[in-house]
């Protein structure tokens, strides 16, 4: 097979996809091979009609053990519609659909090629879709995938198997992870600017590898600083910059990696020439999960490092002899209750517990992560205000976003030509 499917990074891809509103050629060229699988897959459920086979002859979750025929797709979708859903922006609701149709072109959903047309035709159009993105502890989300779902087809699937490859998946955890990210290193950029102008950098220090980036930043520090040891946060910008990018990149590549796999149960392997399904977790993103968990953390700590360069700049002990002063008296203040409500973001959370009547054991999160880091940056967004009014506008944060250059996700691999929305207003 030819074409951008074998030669393009999946991130890269859906990236692209989204950013254009348009379908890739790489999942067009997977419908002859939906179409094959298909034809197995219901030959094998056909050849043993005394087999279950969950959600293509059985009900879903705890109803597993009843017949499918005992209820239609429609009344199963719309069991699945609950929550409190608000529409999503159009890039989101793009980068959700292009890492669907991602992993169906990888083949083992057992999708019929009819409704994988039909998703894939409808890729671009947007029309203020409503999801709940809270609506899910990361067992399959398939509660937020139902909403993208009734949002596409405007109706349950009819072909046997069809509603349960469209639901399940990773697919709606992976997407708002792209999409926190990206808003992420929208924002830091500036972050690194103004911390740099006011700490100190030092290539010698930094790692062989990392430090042609280091030294391009030394350039921007200022030279004005009078103290013998500024504060510890300030004091060498790459003891944090670093660790904050190689968080971000096992993110990329923890996302690389699930773009890269077919998401779904159940999920069809070959097996002597026959699809045989296997009942798996690979809606499950632990990895993912893990490198979002430290994200968020390396992100609340770049807050922290905004507050205290406010305070060491101005202090926290009122204003001197001059009545005009009194402007630099709340930024600190206001920084630093912006930094306290991001750390009440990373509170860990379990990943173990009872749900389904026990089968849904273990769940990894990655969506309630997502949707923390998202909220997180747009603290970093108020709090990067704060520092403006109280420091003015940051010098060279141009100059910093072409130096981070292509350790950052969008600046490689994102055409945009305008920033990632936020989630909410």
């Amino acid at each position: 097979m030819s074409g951008s499917k074998v030669s393009m990074n999946p991130l890269k891809r859906v990236l692209t996809a989204a950013a254009g509103g348009r379908p890739d050629l790489g999942w067009e060229q997977s419908r002859s091979k939906i179409d094959a699988e298909r034809h197995s897959v219901m030959s094998g459920i056909e050849a043993q009609p005394g087999r279950p086979v969950y959600g293509f002859t059985t009900l879903l979750g705890p109803l597993d053990g009843r017949s499918a025929s005992e209820i239609g797709p429609q009344e199963i979708l719309d069991g699945h519609l609950v929550g409190s859903p608000h529409p999503v922006p159009a890039f989101w609701w793009h980068l959700i659909h292009a890492v669907k149709l991602e992993h169906l072109s990888l083949g083992g959903s057992g999708i019929s090629p009819e409704t994988y047309e039909t998703v894939l035709a409808s890729f671009g159009d947007y029309r203020d879709q409503p999801m709940d993105l809270h609506a899910s502890y990361g067992s399959g989300d398939v509660v937020p995938a139902a909403w993208w779902t009734a949002g596409v087809l405007g109706r349950a699937p009819e072909p046997a198997g069809d509603l349960i490859a469209l639901m399940n998946g990773s697919f709606v955890s992976v997407g708002v992870s792209i999409c926190a990210l990206l808003r992420l290193e929208q924002v830091l950029p500036e972050a690194v600017a103004i911390l740099v102008a006011e700490g100190r950098v030092h290539a010698a220090l930094a790692p062989r590898e990392d430090r042609h980036l280091i030294a391009s930043l030394e350039a921007l520090q200022s030279t004005a600083h009078s103290s013998v040891q500024l504060p510890v946060s300030l004091r060498d910008v790459g003891s944090w910059l670093l660790p904050l990018i190689a968080c971000v990149e096992r993110a990329e590549t923890a996302i690389v990696d699930r773009l890269s796999r077919p998401s779904a149960n159940p999920l069809f392997i070959l097996e002597d020439g026959v699809r045989v399904p296997v009942s798996q977790s690979s809606f499950l993103s632990l990895d993912l999960r893990f490198a979002m968990d430290s994200v968020l953390s390396a992100t609340a700590m770049t807050g922290g490092l905004l507050q205290r360069a406010v305070e060491s700049v101005f202090g926290t002990d009122g204003v001197g002899p001059d009545v005009s002063e009194m402007r630099f008296v709340q930024p600190a203040k206001v920084a630093h209750a912006l930094h306290l409500e991001m750390e009440t973001l990373v509170t860990p959370f379990e990943f173990t517990g009872s749900m389904s009547g026990g089968v849904e054991d273990l769940w990894d999160g990655v969506l309630i992560r997502a949707r923390q880091l998202e909220q997180m940056v747009t603290l970093i967004e108020k709090q990067l205000a704060v520092v403006r009014s109280a420091m003015g506008p940051a010098a060279g944060v141009g100059t910093v976003r072409g130096i981070l250059g292509r350790r950052l996700i969008g600046a490689s691999q994102l055409p945009l030509g305008s920033a990632v929305p936020p989630l909410a207003a």
